[in-house]
This record gives C-alpha cells, sequence and structure tokens, in this order.
C-alpha cells in the first residue's frame, strides 16, 4: 500500500460511515466490498488509504493495491494484467502463472479463499475491470475507488459512498496545514477565500499549498488566483470543479522556476505509465542531471509524484493539464519530433538489452549504449515493459516500423525467460500491422508460433509457422526455414509430443545441411537428442548429442551448452553412470548459478533417471520432485506429468 498521505483534515464522518459499512458486511465467509465514487481530485484514494492504514495489520494475511488507471491517457490496465502481479506477490512464479483470464481469475480466487486480505482497486473504469479482481471466498476488504457510480457492483454485494468535496473551513485547515504559515486576520481571510476557489477539492488545495508557502504575501496569491479562477469560468465554461482545479494547477506552474516549466509541460506528451530521467532526458532535451533536478523540482511543487526506483508519474488530472500547457506553447511537430525520439530510444535500448541477452542471435543493431551484464538487461525489461508497449502500438499507430519492429523482437527475452506471452504477442501484434518487409515479417511469425504455442492456440501457431515458412521457401531462405521448423519440432517437445518433434527436427537438419549456421544446429541437434531419448532411442541420440556438445563450446550460448551436456549425460548414463553422475553434478551447479530454471529442471530429470537406473529410488524420487516443482514455476505443465506418472510407477 502507499502511504497514507500526512496532510488529512476532517474526514471522520466519512471514516465512520465506511467503519459501520465495513462492519455491516464483514464475516469469516464474505468480503466488505465499498465503492468510493466522487469527482476527480477530491480526495478518494487519500481517504481510501488512511482508512486502511488505520486498520490492524495483523487481521490480515495481506494488503494488495493497483492503480486501475481508468481515467488515464491511454487505455485502463487489464484485469489480466493485475491478476499476474497478485498472483507474483503471493508467491507465484512469473512463467507459471496462467495465460488467458479465465484461469488467473480462478487461481487468484483459489489463492486467496479462506484468508482475510485488504484490497485497494484504484482508480476503477467500470464494474466489469474492479470485478474480475476479487477474491475468493472469505472475510476480505475490497475497496474500489471510481469517478463513475458503479452500480454492476451491486451483484457482488457493492456498498456505495460518495465523497464530497470538503467544507470551506475543512479546506482551509487543510491549507492552512501543508502551506505551514501563521497567520494575521488577513492571512486567514485570504486562506478561507483559497479554499473556496479551490472548490473543496484536495488536489487543487495540495496544488496551492505550494504557492502559499512560497513566502509571498498571501492576500496576493489568494487575488491571483482568483483572477485566474474567474477568467476560466468565463473562457471555458467547464464545471466549477474543473475551473477550480485548472486555475490551482495554473497557479503552481507560474511559481515553477523557469527551468522547470518547459520539463513539465513536455512530460505531458509522455503517453507510457512511468516517467524516469531517461525519458525526461529524451522529451526536454536536459542532460541526465538536468533533468534529475527538474524531476525534483516538480516532486517537491506537488506536481510529480514519485512511486520508486527512480520512476515517477502524473495525476491523471495534472497530465491533462501539463499536456494542455504543451499544446498552448509548443508546436504539433514539436510533440511529434519528441516523441518519435523517445520511440526511438526505447527501439535501440531493447534491441540492445536483446543483444545482451542473446549474443549469438541478436534481431538488429543498436546505436544504444550496451548494458554491462545480461541480468541489468533482462531487469530493464522487466521495469519498462509497459512503457516498451505502449511506445511499440504508438509507433504503429504513426506508421513508424523501424521502432515497432526494434521494440517487438527487442521485447522476445521477456518471451524466453519470464513465459510473458501475452504481452510479448501485442507488441508483435503492432509491429506485423505495419511491416511489409518479408523476412522481418517471417521472423515475427516464427517467434509467434512459439508463444501462441505456449498459450494452448495451437491453431494460431500452426497458423503463424505455416506463413513464416511460406515466406522462407519465397525468399530461397533455407536457414530460416530450418529454423522454423526446429522451432515446431522445439515446442512439440515441450508438449510432450516426441514422434511430431522428431519429424520436424529432422526436417529442420536435412534442411540445414550445408547451411553453415552452427548454433542453429547445435540447438536442433540438441532438441532432437531430448526427442529421440523420450521415443527409446538414445543409442541414436549420443552422436547427435556430442555434435551439440561440439558445436556449442565454439559458441556463446553457455546456458544451451549446459543443456546439451545434460542431455548427453543422460543419453550414455546406461553405458557411463560414473562419468554422468559427474556430468550433471557440474553442469546442475553451473545452471543454478546462471538462474537456468529450464537447465535446473532438465538435470534433476537426469539425475531421477540415473538413480532410477541405480536402483536407489529414494534419491530419484527426490529429484524427479524437484524437475516437477521447477518446471511447474514455468508454466510447462505437460513435462511435468510426464515426469510425475514416472515418478508415480517408481514409488508404485
Amino acid at each position: 500500500m502507499p502511504a497514507a498521505s500526512p496532510h488529512f483534515v476532517n474526514r471522520e464522518r466519512e471514516l465512520e460511515t465506511m467503519r459501520e459499512l465495513v462492519e455491516a458486511d464483514a464475516s469469516a465467509d464474505r468480503s466488505a466490498l465499498l465503492c468510493v465514487v466522487g469527482l476527480g481530485g477530491v480526495g478518494k484514494t487519500g481517504l481510501a488509504l488512511r482508512f486502511l492504514h488505520s486498520l490492524e495489520a495483523d487481521a490480515f494475511a495481506g494488503f494488495f493495491y493497483v492503480d486501475l488507471r481508468g481515467f488515464s491517457r491511454g487505455r485502463p490496465v487489464g484485469p489480466s494484467d493485475v491478476l499476474a502481479q497478485f498472483l507474483c506477490a503471493l508467491g507465484v512464479p512469473p512463467p507459471a502463472v496462467p495465460s488467458d483470464l479465465a484461469s488467473r481469475a480462478a487461481w487468484w480466487r483459489t489463492a486467496t479463499a479462506d484468508q482475510r486480505h485488504a484490497i485497494l482497486l484504484d482508480n476503477a473504469s467500470s464494474a466489469a475491470q474492479a470485478r474480475a479482481l476479487l477474491p475468493g471466498a472469505g472475510g476480505h476488504l475490497v475497496i474500489v475507488t471510481s469517478r463513475r457510480r458503479l452500480d454492476g457492483l451491486t451483484i457482488n454485494g457493492a456498498r456505495f459512498l460518495r465523497l464530497e468535496p470538503l467544507r470551506v473551513d475543512d479546506a482551509a485547515e487543510l491549507l492552512r496545514r501543508m502551506s505551514a504559515r501563521l497567520h494575521a486576520q488577513s492571512d486567514l481571510e485570504a486562506t478561507r477565500r483559497m479554499a473556496q476557489l479551490c472548490g473543496g477539492l484536495p488536489i487543487a488545495v495540495n496544488s496551492v499549498a505550494v504557492r502559499a508557502a512560497s513566502g509571498r504575501s498571501l492576500v496576493a496569491v489568494a487575488a491571483d488566483l482568483e483572477g485566474r479562477r474567474r477568467r476560466l469560468s468565463v473562457l471555458s465554461g467547464e464545471e466549477e470543479e474543473h475551473a477550480s482545479v485548472q486555475a490551482a494547477f495554473d497557479l503552481s506552474y507560474d511559481a515553477l522556476p523557469e527551468e522547470a516549466r518547459v520539463p513539465y509541460h513536455r512530460l505531458g506528451w509522455h503517453i507510457g505509465p512511468d516517467i524516469t530521467v531517461d525519458a525526461t532526458r529524451i522529451l526536454t532535451g536536459l542532460d541526465a542531471a538536468e533533468s534529475e533536478s527538474a524531476l525534483d523540482t516538480l516532486v517537491a511543487a506537488n506536481l510529480l509524484t514519485p512511486v520508486g526506483e527512480g520512476r515517477y508519474r502524473f495525476h491523471d488530472l495534472l497530465a491533462l493539464h501539463a499536456l494542455a500547457k504543451a499544446h498552448a506553447q509548443e508546436s504539433e511537430s514539436e510533440q511529434s519530433a519528441a516523441l518519435t525520439r523517445l520511440t526511438t530510444y526505447y527501439a535501440e535500448r531493447a534491441r540492445a538489452a536483446d543483444k545482451a541477452l542473446r549474443p549469438y542471435a541478436s534481431s538488429g543493431k543498436s546505436e544504444s549504449v550496451p548494458f554491462d551484464a545480461p541480468v541489468a538487461a533482462l531487469a530493464w525489461l522487466v521495469r519498462e515493459r509497459d512503457n516498451l508497449l505502449v511506445y511499440a502500438e504508438h509507433a504503429a499507430e504513426n506508421e513508424d516500423t523501424d521502432s515497432a519492429v526494434g521494440i517487438a523482437e527487442g521485447m522476445w527475452p521477456l518471451y524466453l525467460h519470464h513465459r510473458d506471452a501475452q504481452r510479448w504477442l501485442r507488441a508483435c501484434d503492432a509491429a506485423l500491422l505495419v511491416t511489409t518487409d518479408p523476412p522481418t515479417r517471417a521472423r515475427l511469425l516464427s517467434k509467434q508460433g512459439l508463444a501462441y504455442g505456449f498459450l494452448r492456440q495451437n491453431d494460431a501457431a500452426d497458423r503463424a509457422f505455416a506463413h513464416s515458412e511460406a515466406i522462407w521457401q519465397h525468399q530461397g531462405d533455407l536457414w530460416r526455414l530450418s529454423q522454423v521448423r526446429q522451432r515446431r519440432g522445439l515446442l512439440a517437445n515441450e508438449m510432450a509430443d516426441y514422434p511430431t518433434a522428431v519429424t520436424h527436427l529432422t526436417a529442420a537438419l536435412d534442411i540445414d545441411h550445408g547451411q553453415h549456421q552452427p548454433h542453429d544446429r547445435a540447438v536442433t541437434l540438441l532438441g532432437l537428442g531430448r526427442a529421440l531419448i523420450n521415443t527409446g532411442a538414445t543409442p541414436s541420440a549420443r552422436p547427435l548429442l556430442q555434435e551439440a556438445v561440439n558445436l556449442l563450446s565454439a559458441s556463446r550460448d553457455d546456458n544451451h551448452l549446459s543443456r546439451a551436456h545434460v542431455a548427453l549425460a543422460r543419453a550414455t548414463m546406461h553405458t557411463d553412470p560414473h562419468t554422468a553422475h559427474e556430468r550433471l553434478r557440474n553442469e546442475l551447479a553451473a545452471l543454478q548459478q546462471r538462474g537456468s530454471t529450464l537447465g535446473r529442471a532438465e538435470a534433476h530429470e537426469a539425475l531421477g533417471d540415473l538413480h532410477t537406473h541405480q536402483n536407489n529410488t529414494a534419491e530419484a524420487a527426490k529429484h524427479y520432485e524437484t524437475s516437477i516443482q521447477l518446471l511447474r514455476t514455468m508454466g510447462s505443465h505437460t513435462p511435468a506429468t510426464r515426469i510425475e506418472e514416472r515418478l508415480d510407477r517408481l514409488t508404485r
């Protein structure tokens, strides 16, 4: 949960109403669902946080918070993405999270059943968005905030509290506390007048308070605010609260030092959820130090909110205000050029991350500064994945083909390492929408086939693979054609369809013969060797796996090399069990150090086979159980089930 604001005045009546509603509904087997609705900036989130922080933490198994961004620029946060975050917070490894919304919701309800959690679903845009995130049976407390009355939640037992603006006296007290000034009688009158002009909206009071604390005469600040408020009411004809908020924001904006005004309104161009120093630098033209200073100034002025790890966000009303300032002071061509620069940055940085993680097969050249290590590259992709997706779709909408493709291909390691299939497929769709280059389309379609296959969308996977193959055949590119067949085979291996895997991987080898692509040939040999072992043709697998080891030893792909050593040990354990055991122990340690979940699962499976061959049932069962657990955490349920069946036979 975010911290509750230290500046909070006289919402005791609303807090007491919340307590009464919760106590009336909460029980051991029934959740309390409370919807707090009201104007933007009226303090719904602040009230909800104040209430939740007043509760006894020990009474709950956990606290969950999410900003659903229902009224921000761009699309609201999808329930499926939120459920993935919630499940990971409960300890489910990211690759093991189910791919579809229905399964994620079912897992969430199961994981929270018969417990008690406090959940704040902030800024919901619809009842459907919130409903998918409701927990399982139990005495939970769920608070939903929204600018709309979400009547659809009535069927879920929702109680509603409409939050009204603060009374003038309370808003004046809030302004006094936040500005931290002692007032003469004239100042008290000016403070009260400012509170009235803010319409009782805490977000407006919050903005004016910074100006009131600046040392300027409060009478002068009040007069300035009144002039702006009157002018906005006449010019815009908007609702009262709109003019109040705009006038307060204008007052704070004009009080900014000159060097912070341009960053403020140019950050309004940013279409992603999080603002970083790099994004600020690119949008404004400042250097990194100047960008950090500007962000600090905007935070101090209560115009920007830090959210941790060097990331910042606008309140959605402030984002609109900043954008309006940009429209008034910058040309459309300047905005377009700035967004193009930022989109290009994300594309180049994503390509650099891909190159760091896959030096043997990076998706293209990058002029971006390289990452120090693969782990740093993957961490950046994880942090920026929401921004990356937004800018991939922006690039497609603006026919920026190079950036759309660069972001999609640069995000591929998110699938390889985290099985983030759904997010990657959206980026891929954006790239395919604008690229007409046949090789690029074929590369993307081949990867798309793997991602669809992981999601068990077999028809879509087959179509993507077939389309990719057709392009490579037309291009006469035998290497890439063999790569598609290889991926078909690797997917069949994962689905435990070993005869089909043998067919595709053998075809890939036949096509690949003479193409001089040692890394791809090695991966194909590794996949085919594993498939042959699982069909009982172990003698045929040995020479293939030995060739894979030899080829990978000359590459920079240590992960596949370790997996090839594991497969070769599995193929030779009957003829040389001692050497196989030593090889497996060594590679397991190396895979553990590199954090390769899949490789560790394969090593434990092989050790289970070795101990089974040696009639050491207890040790075999231990390794099989570890392998099953690792595969389940990755979402690789079919191979895990196959090993479970082997374990069951062994223990019987």
